[in-house]
């Protein structure tokens, strides 16, 4: 979905906090390490790409944990 995105002409975003992943796997777009729940810094993300959209993908790499 990401890179279909990206081939209509969308900026990519990926917030992440790297607990249980590692940025190499984020392969298109910008990646932000930090928080979802960090308020302070989606307010700065918000006012700085003023997105169009969220998709909030949420899951941890061992199911059992998802």
């Amino acid at each position: 979905m990401v890179k279909l995105l990206g081939e209509r002409g969308y900026n990519k975003i990926t917030i992440d906090n790297l607990s249980s992943g590692y940025n190499e796997t984020v392969l298109y777009g910008k990646l932000i390490v930090g928080d979802v729940g960090d308020k302070a810094l989606l307010r700065k993300i918000f006012e700085e790409y003023k997105p169009l959209a969220v998709i909030h993908f949420s899951a941890y790499l061992v199911v059992p944990e998802s």
